[in-house]
């Protein structure tokens, strides 16, 4: 009898237990996540965006896009962010006009780089005014953003920033336009070049860093001008041991073996990212009696270095290894 009723109950309690279970409606992680952008709480509304963010669905972008005019500047600055990693296109031109209008520097520092991410060319003109934004970090942003979306259209304003004093900008500057294959920065790319030089005797001291002249001989590297190599053959003299070997790098990229000799004596250099640009510099360029200082290179402690040297030595070694004699059939 009393397992009968002990039965008996059993069966209820699992009845119950199983109707509730139907009951229970299925977790909707991209539900909750909406209905946390509507809460008072801005730190809920904020959570609410970096799960979104994190889903990346597709359909989060109208709820996003309504949080880009939230009262929270932090709201505002994660909304921006979410949709900039979303690559949401259709965000292009709100988070331009925030880029322009918004008073909250650190939205608008976030708005210049979640338009690098979008890459929608129709907001370039917003990008180009952020390059004399009254907070720093927006103007670095935006300088970043014109590289990464490579339009010869911006090209000049770019060009301008190579003017200031600001040594970092300069250099910012100089690697945004070395992602263009637009030539017309070239002069102003010599002339900051000149300005930046650590030999030369300038009327702004400011503009004196050997760091910048690096920079710039880089950009003019990448840019495999023939015709600027006359130019840049003089930096090979330069009393700063970074600004030669880049020299000679950006001349070896536009075919010319003017900095060979100075990539053999930078071989055995400190810095291992000058010694990988001489071991480049000396596959294409250097003689047979290079072959034994880029072996032991082969030793090299930087694994880049390293790669560079053996990857040198083997060019090398084929120019000079040679050619099996055939033997000739009857």
């Amino acid at each position: 009898m009393y397992s009968r009723i002990l039965t008996a109950v059993l069966t209820v309690m699992l009845g119950f237990s199983g109707t509730a279970a139907l009951a229970a409606k299925p977790a909707d992680p991209f539900s909750d996540a909406v209905k946390l952008l509507k809460d008072k709480d801005s730190v809920k509304r904020r959570q609410g965006v970096e799960q979104l963010r994190v889903m990346r669905n597709p359909a989060a972008f109208q709820p996003l896009l309504n949080l880009l005019k939230d009262k929270v500047p932090a709201v505002r600055v994660a909304a921006c962010d979410a949709l900039g990693t979303m690559r949401s296109r259709e965000a292009a031109r709100d988070i331009a006009d925030l880029l322009r209008n918004d008073p909250e520097p650190s939205v608008r520092q976030t708005a210049a780089i979640s338009l690098g991410y979008i890459g929608d060319r129709e907001t370039i003109p917003a990008l180009i005014q952020g390059l004399n934004d009254s907070h720093e970090a927006t103007r670095f942003a935006c300088v970043n953003s014109l590289g990464i979306l490579r339009d010869a259209s911006a090209a000049s304003a770019l060009s301008e920033k190579l003017k200031t004093a600001d040594p970092r900008m300069r250099q910012s500057a100089a690697f945004a336009l070395s992602n263009m294959g637009e030539k017309g920065s070239i002069p102003t790319l010599l002339e900051a070049l000149k300005s930046s030089r650590s030999s030369e005797t300038s009327k702004d001291p400011a503009l004196l860093d050997p760091a910048v002249g690096v920079s710039i001989l880089q950009t003019l590297g990448h840019k495999r001008d023939p015709s600027v190599a006359k130019d840049l053959k003089p930096y090979l003299a330069d009393p700063d041991p970074g600004v030669r070997i880049q020299c000679a790098h950006s001349l070896y990229l536009m075919g010319d073996d003017s900095g060979a000799q100075t990539a053999r004596s930078g071989l055995s250099g400190a810095q291992p990212g000058q010694r990988r640009l001489c071991a480049e510099v000396l596959g294409e360029f250097g003689k047979k009696s290079d072959l034994e200082s880029l072996e032991m290179g082969k030793s090299d402690p930087d694994p880049a270095a390293k790669q560079a040297m053996i990857a040198a030595f083997e060019k090398l070694s084929r120019r000079f290894t040679p050619a099996p004699k055939t033997k000739n059939k009857k």
